[in-house]
Order: C-alpha cells, then sequence, then structure tokens
C-alpha cells in the first residue's frame, strides 16, 4: 500500500470516529469577533503621515476594490 492510500485510508478512520464520538469537524474560531466598519469621511484619501495599512487605509482599499469588482461584474453581465 502506498503512502497516499494509508493517509486516505487514517483520514476516513478519524473522521467515523469523531462522527461515532459526536466530536465536530468544523474549523476552529481563532478568536477573533469582528471589527465593527469603519466609516471613511468623504474625500478620505491616504496620507504618507499615516501609519502604513492602518485601518482606515484598509477600508479605503477595501472600499476600493469592492467598487472596482462591482465595475467589473457589471461590466461582464452586459456581454
Amino acid at each position: 500500500m502506498d503512502i497516499h492510500m494509508t493517509k486516505h485510508i487514517l483520514n476516513n478512520e478519524q473522521t467515523s470516529e469523531s462522527r461515532e464520538s459526536g466530536a465536530s469537524l468544523t474549523s476552529v474560531s481563532s478568536g477573533k469577533e469582528a471589527a465593527p466598519p469603519i466609516m471613511l469621511p468623504e474625500g478620505y484619501r491616504p496620507s504618507e503621515d499615516e501609519e502604513f495599512m492602518n485601518p482606515m487605509q484598509l477600508a479605503y482599499f477595501r472600499h476600493k476594490l469592492e467598487e472596482w469588482r462591482l465595475e467589473l461584474l457589471a461590466e461582464a453581465s452586459d456581454t
């Protein structure tokens, strides 16, 4: 039996054991709670005086990426 087959069999045995014991295979939480969304002031632009990738900058770039994603999806649905 090759090593890949052995790993597969062991994984299946562990899975069936966890089902029998009632254990869940869900992922473990990192313990971090979601932070409340940051409201960006209108016209906000990151500056060099700020700490690099601080929460405001993260929110700014996340917003830019979300807008870009929506724009791309809209363009894709037009074709």
